[in-house]
């Protein structure tokens, strides 16, 4: 399953990377901002995007999520430490699955998403 990280946390993502790697993600690519995630969501075309919904720059995740599933077809499965649904508005823009989790993400609830989400 190819995997996009977008987390402005530089030890979060790099934990995050380490794990999806160990249990056999490939990811594709990662960044901080809401406008590179876009950009890098239409180069690799992942199965996955992990977003954070807090982000760097002007643009949050849900903004970016809006405009990614506009491009391509994947599944989104937003993160953040504030317990904040408002990625319902993507949910029926979405021709993927979406999800929410709130931070920090257990070894468990990693998992699991990587066995529900990005399967056709």
């Amino acid at each position: 399953m190819r995997v996009l990280v977008v987390e402005d946390e530089f030890f979060i993502r790099a934990d995050l990377e380490s794990r999806l790697n160990r249990y056999g993600a490939d990811v594709v690519a990662s960044c901080t901002e809401g406008k590179r995630a876009i950009s890098l969501a239409a180069e690799h075309q992942p199965d996955l995007i992990l977003m954070d919904i807090k982000l760097k720059g002007q643009m949050t995740g849900i903004e970016a999520a809006l405009e990614i599933v506009q491009r391509i077809v994947c599944d989104i499965v937003f993160i953040s430490a504030f317990d904040s649904p408002d990625y319902n508005r993507i949910v029926t823009h979405s021709a993927g699955k979406v999800g929410y989790h709130s931070k920090p993400i257990a070894d468990s609830v990693l998992r699991m998403i990587l066995e529900e989400y990005g399967k056709e």
